[in-house]
């Protein structure tokens, strides 16, 4: 499950050691959302150019909900396929900025474009705020596909740690809205069970995110323990794995989700799913987002994309 740390990730380890960095369950919300953000220009991918960047505001159920339009360097000419992108920080911390580098990424490895969703974080905006903005983002792209030069059949849902588990929602409940299927999923380390009991809660230590931190932002998320227990706060527990579109999933050893993200591929699998697995038993959760030093950030986006350009033929 868990092996050696890669050579990055033990000289990263070593930087958050040296630096003192504070574990996100001692702050403020206010200041983890504050120090999660500083990362930026110190750890986050570089945000490389791509072909253009519009921000722009659209009315969900519960108010306005931000987003931002990339488009592909090259452009495109004919309708297809794209990206709808959620951002992980446990629905407490993250935000357009703190992702820009990984979305810009993928428009430039996919030469497609991406909607990412700034939904609205908790506490302020507890379960299931995130995930009601999550499918109303989600509904506005198929329904303004036309305007995004996009095919409403052609979008992948994709996400990073609780932003994966939204992209995962999003897809499961698409039929049930009416909508079509997604075209497949791209999940980074995504949270699937927030009950929070599986081996990997309690192996996983002396790293950034362990059970106490996921206890953290969980506390902020749920306003009962009990909601833990809702398929649309812990994906695992849903009907219909089986039958979702192809999905990427990538797991990382060192993390606390590492058992929940392999019992995902494991349960689509077995319901006659399609998982790509990229398991790292040498990383960290987060990898992504420091990327930066970690350069298997680079080499998962490349397979994430590589799995894109194959599902689109």
């Amino acid at each position: 499950m868990a092996g050696a740390y890669d050579p990055d990730v033990e000289a990263y380890l070593a930087l958050v050691r040296e630096a003192g960095r504070p574990a996100f369950e001692t702050l403020s919300v206010d200041a983890a959302r504050a120090f999660y953000r500083s990362g930026r220009d110190t750890v986050n991918l570089p945000a490389i150019d791509v072909g253009s960047v519009e921000d722009v505001c659209i009315e969900g159920r519960g108010g306005p909900i931000p987003l931002r339009l990339y488009e592909p360097p090259a452009g495109r000419r004919e309708p297809g396929p794209a990206i709808l992108f959620f951002h992980g920080g446990g629905w407490v911390i993250g935000d357009l900025d703190t992702h820009d580098g990984i979305c810009r990424h993928l428009v430039a490895l996919t030469g497609w474009p991406l909607v990412a969703v700034d939904y609205r974080l908790a506490p302020e905006h507890a379960f299931p705020a995130a995930v009601e903005d999550a499918l109303d983002a989600h509904g506005w792209v198929v329904e303004n596909a036309g305007r995004l030069n996009v095919r409403a059949d052609a979008l992948v849902l994709a996400g990073d740690s609780a932003g994966g588990c939204l992209a995962l929602v999003a897809a499961l409940a698409a039929p049930g809205l009416g909508r079509p299927p997604a075209a497949g999923q791209v999940l980074f380390y995504p949270v699937t069970d927030l009950r929070g009991n599986t081996g990997s809660y309690r192996e996983v230590v002396d790293v950034p995110i362990t059970a106490s931190t996921m206890a953290w932002f969980a506390g902020h998320y749920l306003s009962d323990a009990a909601q833990a227990d809702d398929w649309r706060a812990s994906p695992l527990l849903a009907d219909g794995l089986g039958a979702l579109s192809p999905t990427f999933l990538a797991v990382a050893g060192h993390d606390p989700l590492r058992d929940e993200g392999l019992a995902l591929a494991g349960r689509i699998r077995f319901e006659g799913g399609e998982v790509t697995l990229r398991h790292l038993p040498g990383q960290v959760h987060g990898y992504l987002t420091v990327g930066r030093v970690v350069s298997e950030a680079g080499r998962t986006l490349a397979a994430a994309a590589d799995f894109l350009k194959d599902l689109a033929g």
